[in-house]
């Protein structure tokens, strides 16, 4: 079985019902290296508002930096 995958970078203010979307990836089941070995990784810098989020795993991998507003 071949999967694809969809991740999310959310924002959720401390005072907000609900979270809010930022950002989302979709890959294919033809993206995906080895199914089962996709990874993500959120680094978030509080003084410059900024996330980079790293997915592996992919035939081509994703580093993107996402602003988050004020």
């Amino acid at each position: 079985m071949t999967t694809g995958y969809e991740f999310f970078l959310l924002l959720r203010k401390a005072n907000a019902p609900r979270a809010t979307i930022l950002r989302q990836w979709t890959f294919q089941p033809s993206d995906v290296v080895e199914a089962g070995r996709v990874t993500a990784r959120l680094q978030y810098d509080a003084a410059t508002r900024k996330a980079v989020v790293t997915i592996a795993g992919l035939k081509s991998p994703v580093e993107e930096t996402v602003e988050a507003p004020h």
